[in-house]
């Protein structure tokens, strides 16, 4: 296995940690790809991680501040050892986005499948993507989760209101 992200609500997807800073971020990765900054005019911060071979697909959004706000994975593609993103022993990416919904629910955590395209963890802050990818299951649902993104517990509210702590060494 390649490079592995642990979700710990509410710190990130570690090594990521929520408020890490740009220089941060990218020397925690640093060998893990290629950095590029796909900031939009007048939009946060943001860095786009990516290999390859796309077994690595992730982007890092920052406040202002320079403060790590969201991280946004996608679905490895391919290669010898892709990431894996992993909540509660479940690699989120390893199997069907229906199976690791019920695995999840068996565990006790609550998915809320109301929007069927993009399930979420409100709890856990964890937004799943059913919408992206090219294998459908008979409901047009993509078959996998494409992206995942994790989030602060504030990540709702205007980034502004945001107060994430302060990463002195990563």
């Amino acid at each position: 296995m390649g490079l592995i992200f642990t979700v710990i609500p509410p710190e990130g997807a570690l090594p990521l940690r929520f408020g890490m800073t740009q220089a941060q971020v990218r020397r925690v990765l640093d060998g893990a790809g290629r950095f590029e900054d796909v900031t939009a005019p007048g939009g946060l911060p943001q860095l786009h991680l990516v290999d390859d071979d796309q077994a690595v697909d992730l982007y890092t959004v920052f406040t202002t501040g320079d403060q790590l706000f969201t991280i946004e994975f996608w679905r490895p593609q391919a290669g010898e050892a892709p990431m894996a993103l992993v909540f509660d022993g479940i690699n989120l990416f390893d199997k069907p986005a229906d199976e690791t919904i019920a695995v999840l629910r068996s565990r006790g955590h609550e998915v809320d499948t109301a929007d069927e395209f993009f399930p979420n963890m409100a709890g856990h802050q964890i937004r799943f993507d059913r919408d992206e990818g090219e294998d459908r299951d008979d409901n047009g649902l993509a078959t996998y989760f494409e992206v995942i993104m994790i989030a602060p517990e504030h990540y709702r509210e205007q980034y502004t209101n945001v107060h994430l702590p302060t990463i002195v060494d990563a």
